[in-house]
């Protein structure tokens, strides 16, 4: 499938004899984060992405690695926890805000002296368009797939695809109120890090989705502004 996609490798953790496609909180031996860490593991999945993509952007936290890629579960999972501790808390059963989310990369990225701020939210019009400039700058995007709203009780989700062996697609299940990373996307399809595995989201059912069932102030994404 032809994509605008990042230019290096995503970050991966050890499984078995195989690797994931980013993290996955259903992994954690936290019950915190397996219950609602999805926002967590979209922001250190960021860091790891940059710190190894992008030259003089070092975040000292992710030191204790190393080098080490995939990275060993054990010493992802201590990640999530410092990371929760020093930066990003979640509040279960809530998760994570995206504001404590954009200010949580912001501290990081001043103290690391990162050239990038993050900020919550772009309008609507402005929406396709800040992906692919994201894409384009090698920075993966957080997307919110924001829960119904603003009846919240109701469980209308949006679905996720597999690609299958024929270069087709299937629906593999469907989500809300979760947030994954946008790693490449066409004019038909975003490809997407979610639960460690690489699924696919159509733009236009996500399009619907925020239009019947959420709303853009719910389900946006994580704008990352080049200071240089």
């Amino acid at each position: 499938m032809d994509l605008l996609s990042l230019n290096n490798p995503y970050p991966a953790v050890e499984k078995g004899s195989g690797v994931t496609y980013g993290g996955n909180q259903g992994s954690s031996a936290s019950r915190a984060v397996r219950r609602c860490g999805c926002g967590l593991v979209s922001c250190l999945d960021l860091l790891l992405y940059i710190s190894a993509g992008h030259t003089g952007w070092h975040v000292r936290i992710l030191d204790q690695i190393q080098d080490q890629r995939p990275v060993p579960p054990a010493a992802y999972d201590a990640l999530l926890k410092q990371l929760c501790r020093r930066y990003f808390p979640i509040f279960p059963p809530i998760g994570m805000n995206a504001l404590v989310m954009a200010a949580g990369l912001n501290r990081i990225f001043r103290a690391e002296h990162i050239p990038l701020r993050a900020r919550w939210s772009v309008p609507k019009e402005q929406f396709w368009p800040s992906i692919e400039a994201m894409l384009a700058a090698d920075l993966p995007v957080i997307l919110a797939i924001g829960p119904n709203f603003p009846f919240l009780w109701q469980k209308n989700k949006c679905g996720l695809y597999c690609e299958t062996p024929e270069s087709g697609m299937r629906r593999a299940c469907a989500t809300k109120a979760h947030y994954v990373n946008i790693t490449g996307m066409n004019d038909e399809w975003m490809r997407v890090s979610s639960w460690g595995r690489m699924y696919y989201i159509r733009r236009e059912e996500y399009a619907a989705y925020v239009q019947q069932h959420s709303n853009y102030l719910v389900s946006n994404i994580l704008l990352l502004r080049s200071l240089a």
